[in-house]
């Protein structure tokens, strides 16, 4: 069994163009065990007695919390945003399934954060440009070789050439650490 509790407070308004996003999470799966029937091999060879595979499943939980704050002004938007998720909430999704964790993946003691400035530049109705800072790190929870790091920046100026076409340029660099490799 999946249980999820969402909070989330939107459009808290500090000022005209200030701006300010919550949201909490908190999820759990209840253990169990799931027997599957294999009938056929992986050559699709029927099998005689049918395989019965059992999969224990543990009991696991976890929260994600977060909060982004936004600010406009006259052709310039610029939000930032700070997301931690640990156990079954590790991906900081708010309704993702873990039933396929089994037993003895360490779940419980995986975690990520999540830090994200985007800001946006209008020069004129017909010029843009969009720039992205992106930094995570990330525990599996593994006993070993469990953390990972990455950060990306990118920068994406746009051109309309009306309300339907536009032209785009986008560059960016993404950089990778992870102890498992």
């Amino acid at each position: 069994t999946l249980t999820f509790w969402d909070l989330r407070i939107k459009d808290i308004m500090i000022t005209k163009s200030q701006s300010l996003k919550f949201w909490l999470g908190f999820g759990s799966t209840s253990g169990g065990k799931t027997t599957v029937k294999i009938k056929q091999d992986a050559d699709g060879n029927d099998l005689n007695p049918v395989e019965e595979v059992e999969t224990e499943y543990e009991s696991l939980s976890g929260s994600v919390v977060g909060f982004s704050y936004k600010y406009d002004f006259d052709g310039f938007t610029n939000e930032f945003a700070l997301i931690q998720g640990t156990g079954v909430m590790e991906s900081l999704g708010l309704s993702q399934s873990v039933l396929g964790e089994t037993k003895g993946t360490n779940l419980e003691d995986a975690s990520r954060l999540r830090i994200v400035n985007s800001s946006l530049f209008k020069f004129s109705n017909n010029l843009e440009a969009m720039f992205a800072l992106v930094h995570e790190e990330r525990d599996s929870g593994a006993d070993e070789d469990s953390k990972s790091e990455w950060t990306s920046v990118g920068f994406r100026p746009t051109y309309f050439f009306s309300e339907k076409y536009s032209a785009a340029l986008e560059v960016g660099q993404s950089t990778v650490s992870d102890e498992s490799e």
